[in-house]
């Protein structure tokens, strides 16, 4: 159900599930399909071109766990008082 901007959308949890299997079909093909594309590769020692992405990942990360915790702590003085 969606209603107007910035409205609460509800979803069956069966949908979501099967997007997401969906797109990961999508993703499964597109990654095969490369002729290079090995199965694992070797995990070493990340490149000049592999610190970015991984420094925007960590970045993400430790934002994520601010949110959670300041969300937390909102929570938990919402409910003492």
């Amino acid at each position: 159900m969606r209603i107007g901007a910035g409205a609460v959308v509800i979803h069956d949890g069966r949908v979501l599930l099967v997007r997401n299997l969906a797109l990961t079909g999508v993703a499964v093909v597109a990654w095969r399909a490369g002729e290079d594309a090995p199965l694992l590769r070797s995990l070493g020692e990340p490149a000049g071109g592999d610190l970015l992405p991984i420094a925007l990942a960590v970045l993400g990360l430790a934002l994520a766990v601010w949110v959670g915790a300041v969300a937390f702590a909102a929570v938990g003085r919402r409910s003492e008082g």
